[in-house]
């Protein structure tokens, strides 16, 4: 919603271990910067970046729970979205801090 990586929920763990599948962590940054949400059209100018994380073998995989997958791949992202943001002149994001969000 805001460009910030979203926790991963336990079920994909359930899904990438029924499928044998090996996992590689993919960063796509700036997609948020570039086209907001509600907005008609792109912001010229803005910068996306893809950045491809070590892979997470289907034996490490089968090896985790579910919680322990999720944890993994949302710290891997973060981090990796962090170094990226600092490499190309962006502000990195806070994730130590809750948002509050008024509705």
């Amino acid at each position: 919603q805001d460009g910030r990586i979203a926790p991963f929920k336990p079920g994909f763990g359930l899904l990438c271990r029924r499928g044998g599948a090996s996992v590689v962590p993919v960063l796509v940054d700036g997609a948020f910067e570039c086209w907001p949400r509600h907005k008609k059209i792109f912001l010229p100018g803005a910068q996306i970046v893809v950045c491809y994380g070590k892979c997470i073998t289907a034996d490490e995989v089968k090896n985790m729970n579910d919680r322990e997958l999720a944890e993994r791949l949302t710290d891997t992202l973060r981090q990796m979205q962090h170094s990226c943001r600092i490499k190309h002149g962006k502000e990195p994001y806070d994730y130590n801090c809750r948002q509050i969000v008024d509705k």
